[in-house]
């Protein structure tokens, strides 16, 4: 049985969305916060953290630079999960959430959600890869650790522990 500690990401400085007008997945370009980086560092010196054998994580930039802090501070490897990204609303990838509500061009247009289903069995499959480590940190997002876990309201750069 592998013991998986899934991390929220540590706080993204969303303020550069409305700065440089982002929009659509360039927004998962946004870095922590300042206090992102001291929560992550802070993070590194949790015990399970430290236990852990590896460190896999999301793409997006707030994940990624959470993880880059917990491998600086442990020394432990790190491997980027293009399946760890977060839930997507639309399987076409041509909106998000904010889109499809204001945009009146959508109205009567079917979108292809994806189902929660898929989403589990998306990240059961990349967690299963790591099956072979007894401990394994998982940084990620928080619709992601729901899907898991059924929890809800996670904080950032907190710690959810999660067996398989």
């Amino acid at each position: 049985m592998t013991k998986y500690y899934l991390v929220r990401h540590g706080e993204p400085k969303w303020s550069l969305k409305d700065k440089y007008h982002l929009k659509e997945s360039i927004v998962d370009h946004i870095p922590l916060t300042k206090n992102g980086v001291k929560e992550a560092t802070r993070l590194a010196k949790d015990e399970r953290i430290r236990n852990s054998q590896i460190i896999i994580t999301s793409p997006y930039t707030r994940a990624l630079h959470t993880a880059a802090i917990l491998s600086r501070e442990t020394g432990m490897e790190l491997r980027v999960e293009m399946q760890l990204r977060e839930w997507q609303p639309d399987t076409l990838f041509s909106m998000n959430d904010e889109d499809e509500e204001n945009d009146s061009r959508n109205l009567g247009k079917k979108k292809i959600w994806l189902e929660t289903k898929s989403l589990k069995g998306r990240i059961l499959e990349v967690l299963d890869k790591y099956s072979e480590y007894s401990e394994v940190t998982v940084v990620t997002h928080e619709m992601i650790i729901n899907t898991l876990v059924r929890s809800r309201d996670i904080d950032y750069c907190s710690i959810t522990e999660f067996e398989i």
